[in-house]
């Protein structure tokens, strides 16, 4: 019984450290997250107006609070100033002397457990190069997503007199049948949300775990050779599709394009009254400007010819003709180059689907496009004030063919692409490494 009594103290300290040390190094994964995207913006958010950067800050941090309330962001800047604070548990005049601060503008990057009168604040924070801000994310220890931790802590006691009864029984329980079967659902979960490259691990279990795992191990290589198949099919959907629309857009302009501007010519030398003459060489422009607009749809010659900055300066003039109430800017941060026909062609159709998707969805007023050009990297950022992709379309993307379709364009390309969305508008972040 002493010893039972021995091993559930054990259990309880271990574990109270093991949990400890997990939630530290997720606040300071958070917090590395958050410097590293501000760090990509910095250009963008040098050039902004002092109105403008807290809902800069506070669209493109979003994704990280994930409505937790008991979590709180702090951006100070060079002269001890608040730039940004979304708790409410301080006094934001004293927040230029908060635990984490001296430590950032040093150029530290870590995480401490700070007391405070309601409960320990567990603090993450680093600087942010370029900008000469210090971030900070703080969330409460025992009143957070961590409150059940001090309970969780007190059930092997708990657990005492029946670990003493079957104890023997308990562990060959958790050695043949439990441990094995959870970790075969863990497996199976990773596998549930797409992550197929993931190896079933070597498991010692009763006849029908060891079945089981055979079983769940063909079916995941069957899964993984089908995805990696219609990866290459999708792949050369597109390809052949972007071949044919060069094509037809090729072809009107050589053959269709022409014969109008033929057409107008020859109407020119017909006897007819200068209103008639009018009206049909109006319709022939007519007919020949909607055609120059599908070949700018079907594949725009800019692109081929330009690159990727000209094409987009030509879609959002595009965009903004017949709109007089709908704002749409493009800004582009850094020497802008050349970097691939597959991979501008991705980046465009990206920025192209978000633009549609913004004005057939979103009931956005207002869309952003920051085009960033890096040492190593290229960033393209589609930022819109609409009403947002609510969270189980964004986990479950595949049900909107254009979310979907924008994933399988960065894929190709070896990009990065996060999606973000709340009722103020969504986020749309695509990086590249050059």
């Amino acid at each position: 019984m002493l010893l039972l009594i021995g091993i559930a103290l054990w259990s309880m300290v271990s574990h109270q450290a093991d949990m400890q040390a997990l939630v530290e190094k997720q606040n300071l994964k958070e917090a590395k997250f958050g410097i590293a995207l501000l760090e990509s913006q910095a250009e963008t958010i040098l050039k902004l107006s002092p109105a403008e950067i807290e809902p800069f800050l506070q669209a493109n941090l979003s994704a990280l609070q994930n409505g937790d309330e008991d979590q709180a962001i702090l951006i100070i800047d060079s002269d001890r100033n608040v730039v940004l604070y979304s708790g409410s548990s301080h006094d934001i005049t004293k927040l230029g002397s908060h635990p984490g601060v001296d430590e950032a503008f040093a150029g530290e990057i870590g995480t401490i457990s700070e007391p405070f009168p309601d409960s320990v604040h567990l603090i993450s924070y680093g600087p942010i190069e370029g900008l000469d801000w210090v971030f900070v994310i703080e969330e409460f220890w025992v009143s957070g997503r961590f409150a059940r931790l001090n309970f969780t802590l007190l059930v092997p006691l708990l657990l005492i007199p029946l670990l003493f009864i079957f104890f023997l029984f308990m562990w060959g329980s958790n050695r043949w049948v439990i441990k094995p079967l959870s970790i075969l659902n863990t497996y199976a979960k990773k596998v549930g949300d797409g992550n197929y490259d993931e190896r079933v691990p070597y498991l010692s279990g009763i006849k029908e775990v060891d079945e089981l795992q055979i079983e769940l191990d063909q079916m995941v290589q069957t899964l993984r050779e089908s995805r990696n198949s219609l990866r290459q099919y999708a792949s050369a959907i597109q390809t052949s599709q972007e071949e044919e629309r060069k094509r037809l857009a090729q072809e009107l302009h050589d053959d269709t394009i022409q014969s109008l501007v033929h057409l107008d010519q020859k109407v020119q030398l017909l006897d007819m009254s200068a209103e008639d003459e009018g009206d049909l060489r109006e319709q022939i422009r007519f007919i020949s400007a909607n055609l120059r607009a599908m070949i700018q749809d079907l594949r725009p010659s800019y692109l081929d010819e330009l690159g990727l900055v000209p094409a987009l300066e030509m879609l959002v003039q595009q965009v903004r003709v017949g709109r007089e109430d709908w704002t749409i800017n493009l800004e582009v941060t850094g020497a802008a180059r050349r970097f691939g026909s597959s991979a501008e062609l991705a980046f465009y159709r990206i920025a192209q689907e978000s633009i549609h998707n913004c004005i057939k969805h979103a009931q956005a007023e207002n869309v952003r496009l920051t085009l960033i050009f890096s040492n190593d990297r290229v960033t393209l950022s589609i930022c819109d004030d609409g009403i947002g992709i609510d969270d189980i379309q964004l986990r479950v993307s595949g049900q909107r063919f254009g979310l979907r379709g924008m994933q399988e364009r960065a894929l190709g390309i070896g990009a990065d692409i996060r999606i973000s969305s709340d009722e103020k508008g969504t986020l749309i972040y695509l990086q590249k490494d050059m």
